[in-house]
């Protein structure tokens, strides 16, 4: 009867983290913005036929087909609002917080298992990726349900054809979920042989065998994604230390966080456990982590990288049970006053010290799409031209209503050949008025400032993360944000070089003339105790004329170099991509100090001229401005 009462006493405080666990998850779920996947996601929806969805929207995505095809019926019943599309995932994100209690259960004792459904319930890790319609939740759900009944049948030693059967079916959902939920499986697969007995051998065999079978009509697909590889055109191999931040950011990049970790695992380690050394399932958990862990980390580095921080949620309970597993002690003073606290602290650093609902945690689009209506209801859509910088037009387009007639002349800038069409674009543009937003791709920082040579004043400014939205106008009158004055600019008119052409210039009375000879045009260089510390970025701006009528390979460069002449950062931009025709162009170029670069007053900076294809130019009204801060301030 005790054990009965102590039992319903466990559930009971479970069940109060699960529904605090979803109310966290539920707070402001359909007001965040859909980020770039989601988008992505529901764009790849718009097919008429499941032959093509499988072709055009599974295929190319990198990720297995389940979540795809679940939305693709599920929005076909209840659409495709915010609220409909990440509720399920909501949900899923919910009961993995109950099924890991479950499986911590079994794998040590109620009072570990408490804790780390705790930890899943409250940490911004598990809550953030419960939150988003993309495989993470699903695939953790189902992750965790195949743990479960691995632990029935190899702990509880329950044989039941029914449980062999969920086994098999879960272990599937996993496959076709998320590639890392099926390496988890796989990996548990393989530590299963050391559990095999003659009891269980052959109906497990069996459940991994239909498993195989259910997978077959996913081979197909699992062969093309990786052949044509994943995402790593974008994401960075790891470094050697990946680790230690993936534990940083799992405890919510906070040193409270951190501290009470590591307070609580002290103090069960020295008071609450009777027991010095490592379990079996101790050993099973570090391995199934590392292992995950290990096998993302070394293909990342030497094959194609795919380790993010998201992918290792499906092994993350391995590692929170590990932490908690030292616990051997049934005390009351772990369950009615630890834990609460435990709780307090990870709640109030995922609420106030992170600030969670309040933080943009990826590239805005549904901000940047309300500033882009307001403005063309305000002016009038005859009076705004549109241009935005995004993956697809359809990422913005999905927060403007039906019925808006908001259209866009540029959807994306890569650089280059784009350069050039906006240029046409600001050339021929009758408006009063520029919209240019951007969101969660490179956006060429030339963009504004060519932008400004047409439209010189900011009348409207919204800055996001990974984002931005410009109003840009021809009437001072209504400006209000500016670009802070420059600390150092510099007018050059090349007094300092010979090489001069007095029968063509723009500003002045001469130009500056690179012959067809000439590699290199003058170089300026200063070393960065010039700026004391204060350069963010710079710009550049020049006219140019050349008569050559195949203008490639002419660059302007700028770089960053040690004293003893080892390349830090360098940076150039074809100058064709501004010639346009005129008889005079204009070039604009941004360039701003990367986020890593550490400081070294003997460092030197040089801005100048590779004419690589050693082409004909001449040179005007050249001007370097450098700045603390390139984004327009508001002037109220």
């Amino acid at each position: 009867m005790k054990e009965f009462k102590h039992s319903n006493s466990d559930l009971l405080i479970a069940l109060s983290i699960v529904i605090i666990g979803f109310v966290l998850r539920l707070i402001n779920f359909s007001e965040m913005s859909f980020s770039n996947d989601e988008l992505s996601a529901v764009a790849r929806l718009n097919y008429q036929t499941f032959s093509d969805l499988i072709e055009y929207g599974v295929k190319t995505d990198g990720h297995p087909a389940g979540v795809q095809i679940f939305l693709y019926y599920w929005t076909s019943i209840f659409g495709n609002s915010v609220f409909s599309i990440r509720l399920p995932f909501i949900l899923a994100g919910t009961l993995s917080i109950f099924v890991s209690y479950l499986v911590a259960k079994k794998w040590f004792n109620s009072t570990v298992a408490l804790f780390t459904a705790s930890a899943f319930a409250f940490l911004e890790y598990p809550i953030f990726y419960s939150q988003l319609a993309r495989p993470y939740s699903f695939g953790l759900l189902f992750s965790l349900l195949n743990l479960y009944y691995w632990s029935i049948i190899f702990i509880d030693k329950k044989y039941k054809i029914s449980i062999f059967l969920l086994y098999a079916v879960t272990a599937t959902f996993c496959a076709y979920t998320h590639y890392f939920s099926l390496l988890n499986v796989v990996v548990l697969g393989i530590i299963s042989i050391f559990f095999l007995n003659k009891k269980n051998f052959k109906f497990f065999s069996i459940a991994i065998i239909f498993s195989i079978i259910l997978y077959i009509p996913h081979v197909n697909i699992f062969l093309y994604q990786f052949s044509v590889g994943g995402v790593g055109g974008w994401l960075p191999k790891p470094d050697n230390d990946w680790i230690i931040d993936y534990l940083f950011y799992i405890s919510n990049n906070s040193y409270l966080v951190i501290f009470c970790f590591v307070a609580l695992i002290l103090a069960v380690v020295l008071f609450f456990s009777n027991k010095k050394y490592f379990s079996k399932y101790q050993v099973i958990s570090v391995l199934l982590f590392v292992i995950t862990f290990l096998t993302g980390f070394f293909y990342s580095k030497y094959v194609n990288a795919v380790l993010q921080y998201s992918v290792l949620i499906f092994s993350f309970i391995f590692l929170i049970m590990f932490l908690f597993s030292f616990i051997k002690k049934e005390l009351k003073v772990l369950k009615y006053i630890l834990l609460p606290i435990f709780s307090i602290v990870l709640i109030s650093s995922t609420v106030i010290e992170k600030k969670y609902y309040s933080t943009e945690h990826f590239g805005e689009f549904k901000k940047i799409a309300e500033k882009i209506d307001k403005w063309n209801n305000a002016f009038g859509n005859e009076n705004v031209t549109n241009i935005i910088n995004v993956n697809r037009d359809y990422y913005i387009k999905y927060y403007l209503n039906d019925s808006n007639t908001v259209s866009f002349v540029q959807t994306r800038n890569d650089g280059n050949s784009d350069i050039y069409d906006l240029l046409s674009i600001l050339k021929n543009c009758k408006t009063d008025y520029i919209s240019y937003s951007w969101s969660n791709k490179s956006n060429p920082p030339e963009v504004i400032e060519l932008i400004n040579v047409y439209f010189p004043f900011v009348a409207d400014y919204s800055e996001h993360f990974n984002s931005e939205a410009y109003l840009f106008t021809k009437d001072s009158l209504m400006e209000k944000y500016k670009r802070e004055k420059p600390f150092f600019s510099l007018n050059e008119s090349f007094e300092f070089d010979s090489r001069f052409d007095s029968s063509l210039s723009f500003c002045s009375n001469k130009s500056y003339l690179i012959d067809s000879s000439a590699e290199y045009g003058s170089s300026f260089q200063y070393t960065m105790s010039t700026f004391v510390n204060k350069l963010n970025s710079l710009t550049i701006s020049f006219k140019f004329l050349t008569n050559s009528i195949d203008f490639k390979d002419v660059k302007q460069v700028v770089s960053i170099e040690t004293a003893d002449g080892k390349n830090i950062s360098w940076r150039c931009i074809e100058l064709s991509n501004f010639n346009d025709g005129s008889s005079w162009n204009d070039f604009r170029m941004s360039y701003s100090i990367p986020e890593n670069y550490t400081y070294n007053e003997n460092d030197i900076i040089k801005i100048y001229i590779w004419n690589k294809g050693f082409k004909r130019l001449n040179i005007d009204c050249f001007e370097l401005n450098c700045f603390t801060n390139l984004r327009p301030q508001n002037l109220d």
